[in-house]
């Protein structure tokens, strides 16, 4: 594990302002054809949809047969809980790397006046 770039923060700072607003939930939408599925939507409701806006869909048709891939509640879970934390994460991150950088400023800082003060 490493720490992110100050370039992959920006680009998840533009995928994040971009996306669907938060904050996103899982729901079951019980009694469909294939059964109960998951989707991913909106916690609050679209003016014009009367309901909420709809992120990730149940699963997808795939081959000849349309076999479909649907995916797990755990895996929802995360995708919904990640959009939620993604802002204030991004915000931590940033305060951090301003902090470490000032820090280090201040050693250097010390460092150069510790070094002068030998000569």
């Amino acid at each position: 594990m490493r720490a992110l770039t100050t370039d992959e923060i920006a680009a998840l700072r533009k995928l994040e302002q971009a996306a669907t607003k938060g904050p996103w939930r899982v729901r079951v939408l019980p009694n469909l054809p294939c059964g109960d599925a998951l989707v991913i939507d909106t916690d609050w409701d679209h003016g014009q949809l009367d309901g909420p806006i709809s992120v990730v869909s149940v699963g997808i048709g795939l081959g000849p047969h349309r076999e479909t891939i649907w995916m797990t509640r755990d895996d929802a879970e995360l995708i919904a809980a990640m959009r939620n934390a993604l802002p204030s994460l991004l915000a931590d991150s940033e305060i951090l790397a301003r902090a470490a950088g000032e820090r280090f400023n201040a050693l250097a800082v010390q460092a150069l006046a510790a070094q002068q003060g030998k000569e």
